[in-house]
C-alpha cells in the first residue's frame, strides 16, 4: 500500500487563489479524460444537485475549511500530479470523489473528476 501524500500549503493557495479568481474550466480531451458530472451529485447541504457554478463553489469551500487534499500520481497525462478530495456522503449518498489539476502552460484549475465515489 502506497502512502498518502497531502497537498502543502503552498499548493493549497495556488488552488484556492484560482478558484477565488474563477480560472477553472473542465475539457474532455484523449490526454486529459474526465469525469465532470455535477449535474448527477446532490449537495449534501442543500439535497439539491450541484449546478455547473455550485460545485467549482462547492470546491472553493472546502479547500477554504482545510479539507484534506491528496496528491496522486495521473495516468493521463502521464506523471502529472492531480489532487483529490473525498467529501463523506451520508446515509443515502456515497461520497464525493473530486479530482483536480493545476494547468501547466495556461493558468487555471482543471476539473478531472466531479462524481460519487465508486468504491
Amino acid at each position: 500500500m502506497r502512502e498518502r501524500r497531502y497537498a502543502n500549503p503552498f499548493v493549497r493557495f495556488i488552488i484556492l487563489d484560482l478558484l477565488k479568481q474563477g480560472q477553472v474550466f473542465t475539457e474532455f480531451t484523449s490526454e486529459r479524460p474526465t469525469k465532470w458530472h455535477p449535474d448527477n451529485v446532490e449537495n449534501p447541504e442543500t439535497g439539491a444537485v450541484f449546478s455547473p457554478t455550485e460545485c467549482w463553489e462547492f470546491i472553493k469551500e472546502l479547500v477554504r475549511r482545510g479539507h484534506p487534499i491528496e496528491e496522486i500520481v495521473l495516468d493521463h497525462p502521464e506523471g502529472a500530479t492531480g489532487y483529490v478530495m473525498i467529501v463523506p456522503g451520508d446515509s443515502v449518498n456515497r461520497d464525493i470523489y473530486i479530482k483536480l489539476e493545476i494547468a501547466n502552460g495556461r493558468m487555471g484549475l482543471i476539473g478531472r473528476s466531479f462524481h460519487y465515489s465508486t468504491n
